[in-house]
């Protein structure tokens, strides 16, 4: 996983988040690259929890369960980031300030979270791509392109 790998699984999963479409993949990225030590973190190696999302008790998630300290499990790094779209739509975070205010205070229990995400942000400014670089038909055709050949592989077989 890095930086540009993270976007683009972002804003091709956003794509089925209509109400996000004005988030875009800033605090994110800063929160996946703080929580999972930029992917190297054993919790990321054993659960695909890019994110350090508890399992949660009510709202719709991409979690298959709780491992045995109840942060959520993941099939793939896809689903890690698809639960963080589901918590945005859940708390109706639909742009980068509203997210913003919600993470920085209420998300961790660490007084100092939004100062190092902040910091994140920034060393990863020189990495973000413009939503408009992730444009829903470019992402879109090379998302149905990579059905069409998975499609394709299962009849050949």
């Amino acid at each position: 996983m890095n930086a540009k790998y993270f976007q683009f699984i972002f804003y091709v999963l956003r794509l089925g988040f209509p109400k996000l479409a004005n988030l875009s993949a800033r605090w994110p990225l800063a929160q996946a690259v703080l929580e999972s030590d930029s992917w190297r973190s054993p919790l990321y190696q054993t659960t695909n929890n890019m994110m350090g999302m508890m399992h949660p008790a009510a709202r719709q998630t991409a979690s298959m369960g709780p491992n045995a300290k109840g942060f959520a499990t993941y099939r793939s790094a896809w689903d890690s980031i698809r639960d963080i779209l589901l918590y945005a739509e859940a708390f109706e975070l639909y742009n980068d300030a509203l997210y913003q205010a919600r993470v920085f205070t209420k998300y961790a229990a660490d007084k100092t979270y939004g100062t190092k995400l902040t910091a994140i942000a920034a060393s990863q400014a020189s990495q973000l791509v413009s939503p408009a670089g992730f444009a829903a038909k470019t992402v879109g055709a090379v998302a149905l392109g990579a059905v069409a050949v998975s499609v394709a592989k299962k009849a050949l077989s």
